[in-house]
């Protein structure tokens, strides 16, 4: 792998800035998670559910947490035994729609409000020009990253002796 010829010569540093505040970042939620005694697929079910009225489809829940569906779904089976959400049916039977149960209430007060609540109190912190500037930077770079690995799913099968990183800022 040439990395060290890149036109950007700080590139290489930026990458692995970016990388480590990104681990640091889902870091804090492995830590709530750990501190509140429940599962990361759990925590987020009950953010999102906080979020969005306390009941949504169980697809829309995959979607919207972008965790494996057998993540999700392992999750609603556990949540569903412990009494924290209870299951329906919509319309011809094949969509399940989750709804929080006034144990699973509860427990979303106690840890995916707080989630919420420290995030908002992060994001006060900045000025409304930065919020959006951050929101617009982080989802250019997510933008860009995606269209990369698509990229790179359509090239993987090509015989390579490595990938020349020197041309990933060429225009």
């Amino acid at each position: 792998m040439n990395i060290e010829k890149s036109p950007n010569e700080g590139l290489l540093d930026q990458q692995k800035e970016l990388n480590r505040i990104a681990k640091e970042y889902d870091e804090c939620y492995r830590n709530l998670s750990r501190l509140y005694g429940i599962p990361e697929g759990q925590l987020w079910t009950l953010y999102e559910m906080r979020l969005r009225g306390g009941e949504m489809a169980q697809a829309d829940l995959v979607n919207v947490t972008f965790m494996p569906k057998q993540t999700i779904n392992s999750s609603i089976k556990k949540m569903e035994a412990l009494g924290l959400i209870s299951l329906s049916r919509e319309g011809n039977g094949r969509r399940k729609t989750v709804t929080l149960t006034e144990t699973g209430e509860a427990l979303a007060r106690r840890t995916a409000d707080r989630v919420i609540c420290a995030e908002a109190s992060s994001l006060c912190k900045m000025e409304e020009q930065e919020r959006a500037q951050l929101l617009r930077l982080f989802g250019k770079y997510i933008s860009g990253l995606q269209q990369s690995v698509s990229d790179e799913q359509l090239n993987h099968t090509r015989d390579t002796d490595g990938y020349d990183c020197g041309k990933a800022c060429s225009p």
